[in-house]
């Protein structure tokens, strides 16, 4: 269990899916997971990962995913509308609850955003 503002969260993981759905083709497939882990500092914590069969991140952009208004390259050469703010916006939250989120991607096979949240009682 996290204690944790609801709305926020809700907006994090809205973003998350979201942005799953947009960058995965039909046939793709979406998995939203959770589980009990520690945090990387040992500390009892909760992992919730949304991972998708999508078209992946260049690996020389990973780093600015969490920069308001930053779009991937190939998501700006595609027909796929945003504004750059969802990841920006979700990262602050995320940062906001004493948490982290970590990003894996490869191209053409897909991305997976965890985001880490510290157990209540912590």
């Amino acid at each position: 269990m996290i204690i944790a503002d609801e709305v926020q969260l809700e907006q994090v993981f809205t973003n998350l899916v979201s942005n799953a759905i947009k960058f995965t083709p039909g046939g793709g497939r979406i998995v939203v997971s959770s589980s009990a882990e520690p945090l990387p500092d040992g500390a009892p914590g909760v992992i919730v990962r949304v991972a998708d069969s999508g078209v992946g991140i260049p690996a020389d952009e990973i780093p600015h995913l969490f920069t308001r208004f930053f779009r991937a390259s190939n998501a700006t050469s595609s027909a796929v509308p945003g504004s750059g703010l969802g990841l920006a916006i979700a990262h602050d939250i995320v940062n906001r609850h004493c948490g982290q989120i970590d990003v894996a991607s490869e191209l053409g096979s897909g991305t997976t955003i965890a985001v880490r949240l510290p157990a209540a009682g912590r």
